[in-house]
């Protein structure tokens, strides 16, 4: 029995528990190959030996109890470390090929329906979205709901292993999604957003450590959004993007990032199920692009922005002054005299009608999250974003600055 076989894999010691033999996936069924596992044969003082994807056949529970009794003898474990972990057990090593991993029918059934149950919802959480954050939802949205609502249980844990999962106003998308509000009577723009992260960005994915998460990134609000960006909120919390055009993009950049590891084909094979699900989706993302006006910042030079992604400005906004960040940041730390004179000075531009110092100020403060800043930095801001022309976006960072120190960003019921 295969399930015997893996179970008896899974973490045995060996020559004074010095050595450890131990499953490092679940067993799962590979077209081609029949039901396979990594296995890892590992030094208990540095992590260090052989692993391996073995092929659990007919006979692996009687291969593997052979094998056990083999490595019990004392040295035998130790030993073991210098061979392949597959000749150790008496298996053989699985050779993985794309065609293992092609869609079946079932796929194609699950996949189809998924994406035809997101592209109804699609119209009524726009609709929520322009109404609560005045904001203009993607179409690519809803084929990454698809692509959500359609993983079996390893296309799942793959994603899972990525550290990713659909967050935010992804959440609308969800069975039930639309009919969640904010809990305590709490604004919705406030879900999934921690408190450094740029009015700009809306949560659509979470990541993995150190507070990763992804969301669209919205120049303007009377357009559609530039790209995908990313911060990390429990780390220095800037904003940074690789420009990933769709959510779903994104997910295939950090998963190919992780094929492209030496050992990737070998050590993440487990991945490749997601990968045939991203392909499969590909050409409907593609359309929901197509279908929508192209975003009309996506393109656009920027100048360096510091702590976030620097911002587009109208010609006749002023001087953001962004050669000057650097300098900037080292004063908000310690020289409040000349913090207070950058202030005055963007608020003067600001009623001038000039708002982009403030704009790049405000969003400076904003990110430091200093007390004695806080007042200064939401009606910088606001008060840029507005002379811009983007009230959306000042409204996000008035209801985010009344709220910053809630407990917990998981805000919808």
């Amino acid at each position: 029995m295969t399930s015997e076989a893996a179970r008896l894999l899974n973490y045995r010691k060996f020559d004074e528990d010095r050595v450890t033999l131990s499953t490092q996936s679940d067993p799962v069924h590979v077209n081609g190959l029949g039901t396979v596992v990594l296995v890892s044969l590992y030094d208990q003082r540095n992590y260090s030996g052989p692993r391996a994807t073995v092929v659990l056949g007919d006979d692996a529970e009687a291969r593997v109890s052979a094998a056990l009794a083999r490595l019990a003898v004392p040295g035998a474990a130790r030993a073991a470390l210098a061979v392949p972990v597959s000749e150790t057990l008496g298996l053989d090593e699985a050779v993985f090929e794309e065609w293992m991993f092609a869609p079946t029918d079932a796929d194609e059934t699950r996949r189809f329906a998924s994406l035809g149950l997101m592209s109804e919802r699609f119209p009524a959480v726009e609709e929520r979205v322009s109404r609560v954050y005045g904001l203009r939802l993607p179409r690519h949205t809803a084929v990454f709901a698809a692509f959500l609502h359609s993983l079996d249980d390893h296309e799942r844990r793959a994603l899972q292993w990525l550290g990713l999962s659909g967050w935010g106003i992804c959440d609308y998308f969800a069975d039930g999604g639309l009919d969640r509000t904010g809990q305590d009577g709490l604004d919705e723009r406030l879900h999934c957003r921690f408190r450094r992260d740029p009015a700009e960005l809306v949560t659509v994915l979470g990541g993995g450590s150190d507070g990763l998460h992804y969301g669209l990134w919205y120049d303007d609000p009377a357009e559609l959004p530039s790209f995908i960006a990313y911060n990390y909120a429990r780390d220095s919390a800037e904003t940074w993007t690789a420009k990933a055009p769709t959510v779903l993009a994104q997910v295939r950049r950090v998963l190919d990032d992780a094929l492209s590891d030496e050992e990737g084909p070998d050590k993440y094979w487990t991945l490749y199920p997601l990968r045939g699900a991203l392909d499969w989706f590909a050409a409907a993302d593609t359309a929901a692009c197509e279908a929508d006006d192209p975003p009309r910042w996506a393109a656009a030079q920027r100048p360096p922005g510091g702590v976030t992604i620097g911002a587009v400005l109208p010609p006749g906004a002023g001087d953001p002054r962004n050669g000057e960040v650097d300098a900037r940041l080292d004063a908000y730390r310690g020289d409040e005299t000349r913090t207070r004179q950058w202030i005055a000075e963007a608020t003067a531009e600001l009623a001038a009608g000039e708002p982009a110092f403030a704009l790049v100020v405000g969003r400076e403060l904003h990110w430091l999250d200093a007390d004695a800043y806080r007042r200064e930095a939401v009606e910088l801001l606001a008060g840029a974003y507005r002379a811009l022309g983007r009230d959306a976006l000042a409204g996000i960072a008035e209801v985010h600055a009344a709220h910053r120190d809630l407990p917990s960003v998981d805000v919808l019921r």
